[in-house]
């Protein structure tokens, strides 16, 4: 084997050293890249239950509101009632004064 062909042979060997090397640090970083979309993953994951949970509680408070409203309208009819009932005896105390 000549010089060259020792040098040549060597240069090849070095170059699949460092393309070896290069391989190694991007695996590395993949290998880092695949842990944090599993991390990702999990706490996308936590935040979907979390969401479920407040919806389920939106829900109620929506329900309750609901009910909420429709015990304000009842009373709007009562208290409009109350004030007829009101006026029409104000009126009569009135009729009574002047009559």
């Amino acid at each position: 084997m000549t010089n060259s062909t020792a040098q040549w042979e060597q240069a090849v060997l070095n170059k699949l050293t460092s393309n070896g090397e290069r391989i190694a640090v991007v695996e590395n970083r993949l290998d880092r890249i695949e842990e944090d979309l599993s991390d990702v993953k999990t706490e996308l994951s936590d935040v979907k239950t979390e969401l479920s949970g407040i919806n389920q509680r939106l829900s109620v408070i929506e329900k309750f509101m609901e009910k909420i409203d429709s015990i304000l309208g009842l009373l709007k009819w009562i208290g409009g009632g109350i004030a007829a009932i009101a006026l029409s005896l104000i009126a009569n105390f009135m009729y009574s004064l002047f009559a």
